[in-house]
């Protein structure tokens, strides 16, 4: 089979909801249908309001979530959002509520892509981002962050046995990745800088792509960063064929995104991921998503928790 991810199967199954998914739709509330657009309808206004007064006025709160970032924010099979980020960010809110003094504050959830997100947030179109985006200099520069709930960083994806188990072993092998990948500037420079000698990288359309030629045989290692190579492994045919293996060259935060220097909400949801930090909520959430059986297909991600982590559940703080 050229295809032997159940993870492109089981987001296969949604594919005919994603349409439909693309709309916001609202916590109690069936997804409207959707509406056709005038013709030539302008451009809405960006929604510059503080959050803190925006949540006030309207008692909704928008949150933009992935929708293929197992298991971090995907679609369950309802098509509603679901993962470890999406929790974290409902326990959030819920603390929200309470400290806030918004017993009726909803939430509305908006679909969002690697394109989009910051475009959206910058817009103000969603209030928090829940996916599984990377907190770095270059997108502080359009927006904010909380502090980190995840810390990420590429390792390689490698048929079991393979001799190859750090990235200083790709001498004369061949490497995939994804393009756009926060991986491939650090092997290209390696390369040209002749750390790596005779490495052939060659980048996919997406990540997809990249793990099917390593199933073919058409590359000796794939790398990204490390949950999506632990997701692969854990949809593959037979997990047991891969392993994920190599010491990360860099490891970032993950975090969820703010509107660009909103101070005082920054603050605000960052009491509240704090406390789900020392009271064991985030623990548990992890356990939940990273090492026990997930939907749709009731697979382990098998992730172990890093101590870079431990230390932040210990320690709650920004670490960009």
């Amino acid at each position: 089979m050229n295809r032997p991810l159940r993870l492109t199967r089981a987001l296969a199954m949604i594919a005919p909801w994603l349409a439909a998914a693309l709309l916001p739709f609202t916590v109690g509330a069936q997804p409207a249908a959707p509406a056709a657009a005038p013709a030539a309808a302008p451009a809405a206004p960006a929604d510059t309001r503080p959050t803190l007064q925006r949540l006030r006025e309207s008692q909704v709160i928008r949150i933009g979530h992935r929708i293929d970032a197992l298991p971090f924010a995907y679609l369950d099979a309802a098509t509603r959002p679901i993962g470890y980020g999406v929790d974290r960010c409902v326990q959030a809110v819920n603390l929200l509520r309470r400290d806030l003094k918004l017993p009726a504050l909803r939430i509305e959830y908006v679909p969002v892509t690697a394109a989009n997100r910051i475009p959206l947030m910058r817009d103000g179109k969603i209030d928090i981002e829940c996916g599984l985006t990377v907190n770095n200099a270059e997108r502080r520069r359009d927006v904010s962050f909380a502090i980190p709930y995840y810390f990420a960083g590429p390792r390689l994806l490698v048929p079991t046995g393979s001799p190859i188990r750090d990235f200083n072993q790709l001498d004369n092998r061949r490497v995939g990745s994804a393009k756009g990948a926060n991986v491939v500037p650090i092997l290209r420079d390696r390369i040209d800088r002749g750390i790596l000698k005779g490495t052939q990288l060659t980048e996919y359309g997406n990540n997809d792509l990249a793990f099917a030629a390593l199933a073919k045989k058409e590359v000796d290692a794939y790398s990204t960063t490390d949950n999506l190579l632990f997701a692969y492994r854990a949809t593959a045919p037979r997990p047991t064929d891969w392993e994920v293996v190599g010491d990360p060259p860099v490891v970032e935060p993950v975090a969820v995104m703010l509107r660009k220097d909103d101070r005082e909400f920054k603050a605000a949801f960052d009491r509240a991921l704090s406390s789900l930090m020392l009271d064991g909520v985030a623990a548990r959430l992890y356990a939940r998503w990273f090492t026990m059986p997930v939907p749709p297909n009731n697979v382990v991600v098998d992730i172990p928790m890093s101590a870079v982590l431990r230390d932040q559940f210990r320690w709650p703080g920004d670490r960009d």
